[in-house]
């Protein structure tokens, strides 16, 4: 059956157009024609449906793990290790964090925190010096690279544990 239009009238109010009746008539002749079509049908449509929600982001799949694939990210939108130290995103942001616990001598002495997954390329870091009397110390951040990051802390207290806050953040894939 080829598609059947209908005629709307002259304007300004359809005078010499189909009736509603017939136009109906017209309209539901073309879906029912579509509508028993295999290809195109309810059944097609449904597949259609069906795949778009399998490969679609919803409440199930956000947080799953993200990877890549040549060069394309896989997988969820958000992941993150159990201990919440890094969320990666599909985009290739990865952003990281810890405590770094350290005995701190009197002294220059220095520190290193290795982070829970490798940056692609070298992080932006931030760090916050966490003891008591943080007057008596002098603390700095010298080496970064995509695996971790090192510092020296200059102690003019006795010995104690201390701190070292710390967040980066960069791309886990470029």
């Amino acid at each position: 059956m080829t598609q059947q239009h209908f005629d709307p009238g002259a304007l300004p109010n359809g005078v010499g157009g189909d009736t509603n009746r017939t136009a109906h008539t017209k309209w539901e002749s073309n879906f029912n024609e579509l509508y028993s079509d295999p290809n195109i049908g309810a059944s097609a449509l449904r597949e259609d449906l069906d795949a778009l929600d399998s490969a679609a982001y919803k409440r199930s799949n956000v947080l799953d793990p993200v990877g890549i694939s040549s060069g394309v990210p896989t997988g969820g939108i958000i992941n993150s290790d159990s201990n919440k130290t890094y969320i990666k995103f599909a985009d290739g942001t990865l952003i990281q964090r810890g405590v770094h616990t350290t005995a701190m001598p009197t002294g220059i002495s220095g520190w290193a925190v290795t982070y829970p997954i490798s940056f692609s390329g070298l992080p932006t870091v931030t760090a916050e010096f966490v003891a008591g009397n943080s007057l008596q110390r002098k603390f700095g951040i010298e080496i970064v690279s995509n695996n971790d990051f090192s510092g020296f802390v200059q102690n003019d207290a006795a010995t104690q544990n201390v701190q070292i806050h710390w967040i980066a953040y960069g791309r886990w894939y470029p």
